[in-house]
């Protein structure tokens, strides 16, 4: 049978997890989490990064389902590249955690 709260909570977002791997997020909100790939290693940082493009894909994403957490792990280093080295981690790493 189908289940209509399932599915109008899964519209919301409620209950969805994504990992936006990109060059940070500089929105801060609840449902927000921040890491940043540093040496090899993704840790937490409150820092508010002043990008545009990682800041833009997060609200669309939020526009479309407003309830979703997103995990925003920024693989930009201090020169503002991206490396294939950080994607890996930051890869390795959303996989390694897998949020609930």
């Amino acid at each position: 049978m189908f289940d209509f709260n399932v599915y109008t909570n899964h519209m919301k977002g409620k209950g969805v997890t994504i990992a936006l791997i990109d060059t940070g997020v500089g929105i801060n909100k609840s449902n927000i989490i921040h890491y940043e790939v540093i040496d090899k290693s993704c840790v937490t940082t409150q820092k508010n990064i002043e990008d545009i493009h990682g800041s833009v894909c997060a609200l669309k994403i939020l526009e479309t389902a407003p309830e979703v957490q997103i995990i925003d792990i920024c693989v930009a280093n201090k020169s503002s590249n991206i490396t294939e080295e950080n994607l890996l981690t930051a890869l390795r790493f959303s996989i390694e955690k897998k949020w609930t």
